[in-house]
């Protein structure tokens, strides 16, 4: 069982206040997206047009428009702007949100590595003030995070401008969305999220290899889990602008997608289901039990490297779009009979047969004339 001493408590508690904190804020920019200085221009607008029923003369309606004019300079920290065209109060509230955010979605991941950054500085002669380590540690991770932050809020202050995303942050264009929700899928599989997804699991390796000799070495240590977890996760966070960036549900499953992969116990069982990624069967291997000379850098079968490098989910996927373009190639040739449909049905059932020695289905060129033939064979209509 876990033993949190007092040091750690102390800094980790503020930590979890702040952080439920940061999702009550959002909850209440989710309950009240609309920014009431535009809720009040356009109730006085709706009000204006009916001057029967309002004893309002010219005086007062200037007074009125002066009031509205002067509110729009006001900031209002806990409603999204719902203006067509932002100013720059409205990208100081939502910089704010982005950070506020971030907070809240990222920080609950730092739990398990300051806790054993802890415990290995507590072994240690040479250990400074353990509580403000640990305030430098979570400082620093965090200023990446609001770099991001940044750097995220004026990409959609851009996008809002250019009508690309709506007011909630949401893409308007389908394919936008569906090219941005296909390159997170690519990028999961990358050499580049394995690898910092490894170093976020199990920081200690980067932690024992750096030598402390002063704050510095903390600031260190810090920024560079702070940017193995931003190379973990940054295509997840742009994922907020598919189903809206106030989206808290979206905004919460995200969370939970992330923390289940970094912090859960057991949360490698993940790479089970979708695999260690593309080309990364020698870097596994090389982990497990063969030296990197010895290992094989496929393992020279199409069905076991699907399996080991899409994991089971990406095999399922391939192996039901398999059955069903060649049930309906089939199907095809036998209502048309035509020959060279029947010759690419025949190369690909070949190319899928089990346990036949194959080369590296990904990279070679079998693999190039697999899905030639394989796209050759879609149906132009269901």
């Amino acid at each position: 069982m876990l033993k949190f001493d007092r040091e750690y408590l102390i800094v980790i508690i503020p930590i979890i206040l702040m952080i439920i904190g940061s999702w009550v804020y959002l909850n209440s920019m989710y309950m009240q997206p609309m920014d009431m200085n535009t809720m009040n221009i356009g109730t006085m607008t709706e009000e204006s047009m009916d001057m029967d029923s309002m004893a309002i003369d010219k005086e007062d309606m200037k007074s009125m428009q002066d009031s509205d004019m002067s509110m729009q300079k006001t900031i209002n920290i806990l409603a999204m702007p719902m203006n067509s065209d932002w100013n720059l109060n409205d990208l100081i509230v939502m910089a704010l949100m982005w950070i506020v955010m971030m907070f809240a979605m990222m920080m609950p991941t730092t739990f398990n590595f300051l806790y054993l950054f802890h415990q290995m500085r507590t072994n240690m002669a040479s250990t400074h003030n353990q509580k403000t380590e640990l305030v430098i540690l979570a400082s620093t991770y965090f200023l990446l995070w609001i770099l991001f932050s940044l750097l995220a809020v004026t990409l959609q202050y851009l996008l809002h401008n250019a009508n690309i995303v709506d007011m909630m942050g949401v893409i308007k264009n389908n394919d936008i969305a569906g090219i941005l929700i296909i390159g997170a899928g690519v990028y999961q599989f990358t050499s580049l999220k394995n690898i910092c997804l490894e170093k976020c699991r199990n920081p200690l390796s980067y932690i024992m290899g750096t030598k402390i000799d002063g704050m510095g070495s903390i600031v260190k240590i810090g920024l560079s889990n702070g940017i193995f977890c931003i190379g973990c996760c940054w295509i997840l966070m742009l994922l907020l602008f598919v189903n809206g960036v106030m989206n808290l549900l979206w905004v919460l499953i995200i969370t939970i997608a992330v923390l289940a992969e970094k912090v859960f116990p057991y949360g490698n069982i993940l790479s089970k289901l979708f695999g260690v990624g593309l080309k990364n069967y020698r870097l596994e291997t090389t982990k497990k039990k063969y030296p990197r000379e010895e290992a094989s850098i496929h393992p020279h079968q199409t069905h076991f490297e699907i399996i080991s490098e899409l994991g089971l989910i990406g095999y399922i996927l391939f192996i039901s779009l398999f059955i069903f373009n060649l049930f309906y190639s089939i199907k095809s040739y036998l209502k048309e009979k035509d020959n060279i449909k029947l010759c690419g049905i025949l190369f690909v059932v070949i190319s899928l047969v089990p346990l036949i020695p194959s080369g590296s289905f990904f990279t070679t060129f079998g693999a190039a004339l697999f899905w030639f033939n394989f796209s050759f064979l879609l149906p132009k209509k269901l």
